[in-house]
């Protein structure tokens, strides 16, 4: 099977994808080794985005809820949060998150991969393009990206 994840190389489309809904992805720093598998999903209403940390098998459907991203694209926890401001996964997010969310460039060393599904509706993506922005080209339009 071929692979169809991707790694990002821009901080402005992975900003875009990781908010885009339904995105899922995996950060590695290359300097440590660690790994971390997120899932980002809107709210109901649009405003705000969850985050939730690949961490247990055990837990439901593997994934704990960390925090959210509200609509002006800052990192907090809630009073709901499963996973501590000291845990690596937590910390390693808020590195890559303010990054990310700031535009800047993805540091030397960070890596950023996409599963190969469109961060908006979930659909496996199968164009080239579609590929390398993590957003297929329907939901593209609805967000208002060239494609």
């Amino acid at each position: 099977m071929q692979n169809t994840g991707h790694l990002f190389n821009d901080a402005v489309a992975a900003q875009a994808f990781i908010t885009a809904g339904r995105a899922r992805f995996t950060i590695v720093s290359e300097k440590t080794g660690n790994r971390f598998t997120y899932k980002v999903r809107r709210s109901k209403d649009g405003n705000v985005n969850f985050v939730s940390v690949f961490s247990d098998e055990a837990a439901e459907h593997g994934y704990t809820y960390a925090g959210m991203i509200n609509k002006n694209l800052e990192l907090l926890q809630t009073k709901n949060s499963k996973i501590p401001v000291t845990a690596v996964s937590w910390i390693a997010f808020e590195f890559v998150w303010r990054w990310v969310s700031q535009g800047n460039a993805i540091p030397i060393g960070l890596q950023i991969w996409h599963e190969g599904r469109c961060g908006r509706c979930g659909r496996h993506l199968t164009d080239p393009v579609s590929i390398q922005s993590g957003i297929g080209p329907e939901c593209a339009k609805l967000m208002g990206m060239v494609h």
